[in-house]
C-alpha cells in the first residue's frame, strides 16, 4: 500500500467550516514541549488537541470534528484507535523525527490539513525513497500506519495544523 490523496470526502463548505472551527479564538489548544518525546532532533514542541484517545471521545470537539469524516471506510472495517490535531509554529530547520503511528499490519492512518502551509510531511517507504506531501487546505492523505513519516514546522506561514486519524486492524 502507498500514500494516496483521498478526494471528495468533504465539500468546500465543510473544509472551510473545519478551518474556522480550529482557528477560532475559543478552540482549546494544549502545549506539548516535544512532538514525539525523546529522540526528536531540534524539536520545538507543538500545540495539541486530542479528539479521541484510549476509547474516549473528547466531549466538546471530538464528535463535532470527527462527524465530518464518518464516510471513511475504516470506520466500518477497522477499530478506531485515536485522533489528534497538531499545530506547529514557525521554526527554522526543524524536522520531526521519523515515526510510525501504529506497528500493527493493515492499520490505516489519515492526515488532514486544515489550511495551506509550508512544512511538508515526508513519508519513507524505504531507505532510498522519500515522498513529500505539501499541506493544502482540505487535503486528506491515507497511508499504512506502519509507514515511517515525519513533519516539518512551517517557516513562511504562521502555523501548520494537521489532524491524524488512526484505525487499528
Amino acid at each position: 500500500m502507498e500514500v494516496i490523496e483521498v478526494k471528495n470526502v468533504l465539500t468546500n463548505v465543510q473544509v472551510l467550516s473545519l478551518e474556522r472551527l480550529v482557528t477560532d479564538h475559543n478552540f482549546p489548544w494544549y502545549y506539548a514541549p516535544t512532538t514525539l518525546g525523546m529522540g526528536a532532533k531540534k524539536d520545538k514542541g507543538q500545540f495539541v488537541h486530542e479528539l479521541y484517545a484510549e476509547g474516549e471521545l473528547e466531549k466538546n470537539y471530538g464528535e463535532l470534528i470527527l462527524e465530518f469524516f464518518t464516510k471513511l471506510p475504516e470506520f466500518k472495517t477497522h477499530n478506531f484507535n485515536r485522533a489528534k490535531i497538531n499545530l506547529t509554529t514557525p521554526y527554522k530547520n526543524s524536522n520531526e523525527y521519523p515515526h510510525t503511528d501504529l506497528e500493527k499490519p493493515n492499520s490505516i492512518s489519515y492526515l488532514y490539513y486544515f489550511h495551506d502551509s509550508d512544512g511538508p510531511t515526508f513519508f519513507y517507504p524505504n531507505w532510498w525513497k522519500k515522498i513529500k506531501v505539501h499541506p493544502k487546505r482540505g487535503k486528506l492523505v491515507r497511508f499504512p500506519s506502519n509507514l515511517k513519516h515525519s513533519g516539518n514546522n512551517p517557516t513562511k506561514y504562521e502555523r501548520r495544523t494537521v489532524m491524524s486519524i488512526i484505525f487499528e486492524s
